[in-house]
């Protein structure tokens, strides 16, 4: 059948699959921080509750560090319509 209406058209019949696919991902970035967000919480109030990440190992920690300043950034980005982040 994609050959009769390319043959009828005269070119392939466009689809919104790369649309699509973007916008599912314009929504799916925008749920992630707020996950993220709220496991940060639960893990800062194993911390108040004396909890230690070291325990854990080093390995986690770096992560966990690595992970807390990407939320930070990706925050940023968001309220304030920039593609970059200074530092």
């Amino acid at each position: 059948m994609n050959r009769q209406v390319r043959d009828a058209v005269g070119h392939k019949p466009r689809t919104l699959c790369n649309k699509a696919r973007r916008q599912f991902l314009a929504v799916a970035k925008k749920k992630q921080p707020d996950h993220l967000e709220r496991n940060l919480a639960s893990i800062d109030a194993l911390i108040g509750c004396g909890a230690s990440l070291l325990a854990a190992g080093r390995h986690w920690y770096k992560m966990l560090l690595v992970v807390s300043e990407v939320v930070r950034q990706q925050r940023i980005s968001y309220h304030s319509d920039r593609r970059s982040i200074p530092h």
